[in-house]
């Protein structure tokens, strides 16, 4: 039997999904015309990845939810982890989230803070 909520969760799907899906659409249509080399590319790069570094220094510094219950000495030294791992195992994200979630885990179990 169908259910009968099944538009709300049609809506929900479309809403969500054809904002992201236009810009998808025209990011692979207009990407396909430009160099990597091009002043436009390292423009676009730059800027994404300020917004990461952004939203990563937010995370640590103003976290919300269960991680605002941690001290900022565990988020920076996780981070710290992270970046460490990542540049010694550039290919391997991996590696580095487990590294800073080890980081943060010791350090808030044992109740260590560094300032």
């Amino acid at each position: 039997m169908i259910d009968p909520d099944i538009n709300i969760y049609l809506l929900i799907f479309l809403v969500g999904c054809l904002p992201t899906a236009i810009w998808r659409f025209l990011g692979v249509y207009f990407g396909e015309k430009i160099t990597e080399d091009s002043e436009v590319f390292i423009w676009v790069r730059a800027v994404a990845t300020a917004l990461i570094a952004a939203l990563v220094m937010r995370i640590v510094i103003a976290p919300t939810g269960l991680l605002a219950q941690t001290a900022l000495s565990s988020r920076v030294l996780a981070l710290a982890a992270a970046v460490v791992i990542f540049a010694l195992m550039r290919p391997r994200f991996s590696y580095s989230l487990i590294a800073s979630l080890a980081t943060l885990y010791v350090l808030e179990a044992t109740g260590i803070r560094l300032f």
